[in-house]
């Protein structure tokens, strides 16, 4: 992985709004590239505590 490559992932994480409960949008991306390099993976539900 290049420097340009390591950049545009760091940007994409960040432009993901993950605030607030929308954190399965970075775990999806992730996920999909780290498929794009072989690596298998998976993404795990966790229970979010409530107020």
């Amino acid at each position: 992985m290049n420097k340009n490559e390591k950049i545009k992932l760091l940007a994409d994480l960040v432009a993901i709004r993950s605030m607030n409960d929308n954190e399965e949008a970075v775990a999806e991306y992730l996920a999909a590239f780290l498929d794009k390099y072989g690596i298998e993976s998976e993404i795990v539900q966790c229970a979010t505590a409530s107020s």
